[in-house]
């Protein structure tokens, strides 16, 4: 990566847990590499659904789901 640097995080536009953010211009050059297994590996906070019907408004969290149906909302 070029033509970016990197910047106090702004935790209102970041979900990302880390006090630094990169930020690039247009006239970045990002080129994909072969992974390199001696970077470390930032993690997730999964929630279940109940955590998030729970949580203060204005929490970012990490959720993951998997559609098994699409089809109209019913009432039971």
């Amino acid at each position: 990566m070029s033509g970016g640097a990197v910047k106090i995080a702004n935790q209102r536009f970041c979900s990302i847990k880390n006090d630094f953010a990169l930020v690039f211009d247009r006239n970045a050059a990002i080129e994909e590499v072969e992974n390199d297994e001696t970077i470390e590996h930032k993690g997730y906070t999964f929630v279940t659904m109940n955590d998030i019907i729970e949580a203060p408004r204005q929490r970012v969290v990490d959720f993951i789901a998997v559609v098994i149906s699409v089809g109209n909302l019913y009432d039971v």
